[in-house]
């Protein structure tokens, strides 16, 4: 079976193998004397194992300090992300070889260690396995896991160490810590909010074009975010400048974009009176006052309304007399 990677409802996922868990204890494991675990009974089945690369956060310990741990799941178990990384770029390895691994026992939470120390302790459950104290099983320091191998972990132990993974517990071949080292493939890349370019990234691995949008990436005091592109231009009455500044031409003024981007006086007019043979009126543009100006007269409503028709009369003879 080739090892490969294809994408499944956000998830991506690795062609290798896993074990079918029978009826047995929850494994787990830590340095020797630490904690012990009856190895998995299994039954080997070709299987699609997946890895998701959508981040949470826990509380990991090590020697029982607290500190924020990072988690991605890998055949449904939560595992550290950069634990991950390296064991999946494992896993990949081993497919070469025709040696299938996967993931019996992750990151542990502390509920889940008090769960094993308390079976431990009292000798109810978990077939009273050695389990190390809440807070001091490398489980919960992200960087310990449970691997089982379809080969009888001869590869593993040949090949393991180059990767960066080590067998810290004699008794128990499954358990396998990394601790760093060995080469990683970014299965699960790590990601920060940052602008690439004019792409805004998030640390959930999203990102947004901010060209698509017309604007650019940029973090200034409002964060990071797709800031829209400013351009020289009316929106509605207010006349926008390619610098961002922005005036409201008002009440009395029309933002107009002919001619070079303006605040213009509103033009002015009157309408004097009329007969049978003639409309009296007078229009003109402050801003072109010796420029002709089209007086629109509308017929049957009001100017814009269902039904009403229009037509345009320019006012173009002088009027000295509006001039004193």
């Amino acid at each position: 079976m080739s090892f490969a990677r294809r994408a499944l409802h956000g998830a991506s996922w690795l062609m290798v193998s896993t074990l079918g868990l029978a009826c047995g204890p929850v494994p787990g494991g830590d340095a020797p004397g630490g904690e012990h675990e009856d190895e998995p009974v299994a039954e080997m089945r070709s299987a699609l194992v997946g890895y998701d690369c959508h981040e949470s956060s826990d509380t990991g310990y090590s020697n029982g300090n607290a500190f924020s741990i990072t988690l991605v799941s890998v055949d449904g178990d939560p595992v550290e992300r950069d634990t991950a990384n390296a064991f999946l770029t494992l896993a990949q390895a081993a497919e070469g070889a025709g040696v299938k691994l996967s993931i019996n026992s992750g990151f542990r939470s502390m509920a889940e260690q008090q769960y094993l120390y308390n079976c431990y302790k009292n000798c109810n459950c978990n077939s009273c396995n050695l389990a190390a104290a809440p807070g001091y099983s490398n489980h919960q320091s992200g960087h310990a896991i449970d691997i089982a191998a379809s080969d009888g972990y001869g590869w593993l132990f040949a090949h393991g160490p180059a990767y960066g993974w080590k067998n810290t517990v004699p008794s128990e071949k499954w358990h396998w810590e990394w601790w760093g080292g060995g080469p990683i493939q970014p299965f699960c890349p790590t990601c920060h909010d940052a602008c690439e370019g004019n792409v805004l990234s998030r640390s959930d691995c999203s990102k947004t074009d901010c060209a698509a949008q017309d604007a650019t990436c940029k973090h200034d005091g409002g964060g990071l975010r797709c800031q829209p592109n400013c351009h020289n231009r009316c929106e509605g009455n207010v006349l926008s400048r390619d610098d961002c500044s922005k005036t409201d031409c008002g009440g009395g003024a029309v933002c107009r974009e002919a001619g070079g981007l303006r605040c213009d006086a509103r033009p002015r007019g009157a309408f004097d009176g009329g007969d049978a043979d003639a409309l009296r009126g007078w229009a003109y543009d402050p801003s072109a006052a010796d420029t002709a100006i089209d007086v629109h007269l509308w017929f049957g409503g009001p100017a814009g309304s269902p039904g009403a028709t229009s037509m345009a009369v320019p006012a173009r003879q002088r009027r000295p007399d509006l001039c004193t």
